[in-house]
C-alpha cells in the first residue's frame, strides 16, 4: 500500500510541473487577497453608513440624545483628553468608538457633571450643544450644496 499519492514518473516532478502548480497557488492566493479586499470594503461601506447615521441622528427635545466627539467635549468644558481617557478607563462614562474616535451623548456628559466626575457649568453645556448643532446645520447644507 502506497501512502503517496504521486505518481512514480519522473515528469511529474519536471520543473516545469513545479512551476505550473505554484504558478496555480499563486492565481488563487491573489484571488483570495481580491475577495478579501473587496469584502473589507464593502464592510468599510457599511461602518461608514452607520457612523453617519450615529452622527446626523435628530436632536431630541432637550438635546440629550445627541453625539458630540471627544473634541467637542474637551473644548467646551475645559478638560483635558486625559481627564477623558480617565473616565474611559476607570469605566465611569459611556462612549462609542466609531473608526478610531470616541463619541459621547450629551446626556451622559449631563450625568458627568451632576455626578461632578468633571468640572464645568451648565453654560459650558448649553455652548456645547449650541456649537455641535451648529456645525451639524453646517455639514448638512455643504453635503446639500457641495
Amino acid at each position: 500500500m502506497h501512502l503517496c499519492t504521486c505518481p512514480d514518473e519522473p515528469e511529474y516532478y519536471s520543473i516545469t510541473n513545479i512551476l505550473s502548480f505554484f504558478d496555480d497557488v499563486i492565481k488563487k492566493t491573489i484571488e483570495l487577497i481580491r475577495i478579501k479586499f473587496i469584502v473589507c470594503y464593502c464592510l468599510t461601506l457599511v461602518q461608514d453608513t452607520i457612523f453617519d447615521y450615529v452622527v446626523s441622528q435628530k436632536n431630541t427635545e432637550d438635546g440629550t440624545d445627541v453625539w458630540v466627539d471627544s473634541y467637542e467635549v474637551c473644548t467646551f468644558l475645559k478638560i483635558s483628553d486625559h481627564t477623558l481617557q480617565r473616565l474611559r478607563s476607570e469605566i465611569k462614562i459611556n462612549y462609542s468608538r466609531i473608526r478610531g474616535k470616541n463619541y459621547y451623548k450629551i446626556s451622559e456628559i449631563k450625568r458627568m457633571l451632576q455626578e461632578n466626575l468633571i468640572r464645568g457649568s451648565e453654560e459650558c453645556l448649553e455652548d456645547l450643544i449650541q456649537n455641535h448643532q451648529k456645525n451639524v446645520r453646517q455639514k448638512q447644507s455643504a453635503e446639500q450644496h457641495p
